[in-house]
């Protein structure tokens, strides 16, 4: 086989349906779009923090408990669709056009990278477990504390794309 054909260690391919996309991107592209994330969204949850109305926060709540009960046969898509909603409330209720443009555009990346990362048990109650934290902060009125646990979150979560990314393993594997 041809060595410029050969993929190479340090890239990761994807494709995104609307607008049709086939792209590689390398570990540097997927720290640096996880290092992006982690501004505008910690920015996002500054803006959004006292926004967010209290039925928001109770449907949250609900997929939280939901996201706790890992001998559900849905567990996994229960923690996925609280990530989603959770994240989201931060970029809906920001009140800066530009900037939920910006977090969706990111985010279009990072639901591909997450369904990938969500094979691995640990990492995916790992990740509950800090958006739960998020919510909790929340909810008790503690935005620094928010701030904190979003960005550590976020800061992990890069952590372990790129691991498994560097790897080019099924994430389960040892």
């Amino acid at each position: 086989m041809d060595r410029d054909v050969q993929p190479k260690a340090d890239w990761w391919s994807c494709v995104i349906i609307y607008p049709p996309i086939v792209r590689s991107f390398s570990r540097e592209e997927i720290a640096s779009l996880y290092e992006l994330r982690e501004l505008l969204e910690t920015f996002a949850f500054k803006r959004a923090f006292e926004q967010i109305p209290s039925k928001c926060l109770e449907e949250l709540q609900l997929l939280a408990t939901k996201s706790e009960q890992e001998d559900s046969p849905d567990w996994i898509e229960m923690c996925l669709e609280f990530d989603r909603r959770l994240h989201l409330s931060l970029t809906e209720y920001c009140r800066n056009p530009w900037l939920t443009e910006s977090l969706s555009r990111i985010w279009t990346f990072i639901r591909i990278l997450q369904r990938y990362m969500a094979q691995n048990s640990q990492l995916t109650k790992l990740a509950a477990k800090e958006h739960r934290q998020i919510l909790e902060a929340l909810t008790t009125s503690d935005k620094r504390r928010g701030i904190v646990v979003l960005g550590r979150h976020i800061r992990n979560s890069r952590a372990a794309v790129v691991a498994a990314v560097t790897n080019h393993r099924t994430v389960n594997a040892p």
